[in-house]
């Protein structure tokens, strides 16, 4: 179960409205580096790292695109908006602390989706993991100077009715048995596990 608590956070990074923007300029930016043929030979030329560009299936694609760019950033910028390349780069330093930052706000998601992914974790720990993250987004909120200062990252998923979930109720029951607190259980959690309960020996 753990690729649920995964694509919440994943939905969670495309509901940032902010965050997905700076995204798509340096998806163009890197398509643009690998793909034309001028620009990947002056590249080449400059660097011997190579563009990365985000792939929607791994969950660290977005803060591998966006390391990679902040690391050639300053190597591209003498030949942007040139004859040669094309290539368009807003080289102000509003621009760059922009890309820093949402390098910092990704560097934290993706410790989250990291642990996530690893083998055996309940699904009680995918919750605990998930709501360390939210802490930690809605303590940098309020704090300048933090990533996550006025962030638009919204925990829009985690909550006891779940979407993403095949069943939410289920799922949050689960959740509060792992926790030991089946006390705290609503009567349609309850019938939603009900098929968890071990019947009595005859």
């Amino acid at each position: 179960m753990n690729h649920k608590p995964t694509l919440e956070v994943k939905h969670m990074l495309n509901m940032d409205i902010n965050m997905e923007s700076t995204l798509r300029e340096f998806y163009a930016i890197m398509k643009i580096c690998k793909i034309e043929l001028k620009n990947r030979a002056t590249f080449q030329n400059l660097t011997d790292l190579t563009p990365v560009i985000a792939n929607e299936t791994r969950s660290t694609a977005k803060y591998d695109m966006l390391q990679r760019f902040n690391t050639i950033c300053e190597k591209l910028l003498p030949v942007a908006d040139t004859e040669s390349t094309k290539l368009d780069i807003d080289a102000s330093p509003q621009f760059r602390r922009q890309a820093l930052r949402v390098e910092k706000q990704l560097a934290q998601t993706n410790l989250v989706t990291q642990k996530l992914q690893k083998k055996n974790l309940s699904l009680a720990e995918c919750r605990i993991s998930i709501e360390s993250l939210l802490e930690c987004v809605e303590n940098g909120r309020d704090e300048l100077g933090n990533p996550f200062y006025r962030s638009k990252f919204q925990g829009l998923y985690v909550s006891a009715n779940v979407k993403l979930s095949s069943d939410e109720n289920f799922e949050s029951g689960v959740v509060k048995i792992l926790r030991g607190l089946p006390d705290l259980m609503t009567e349609i959690e309850k019938r939603a596990c009900r098929a968890l309960l071990v019947q009595p020996a005859i």
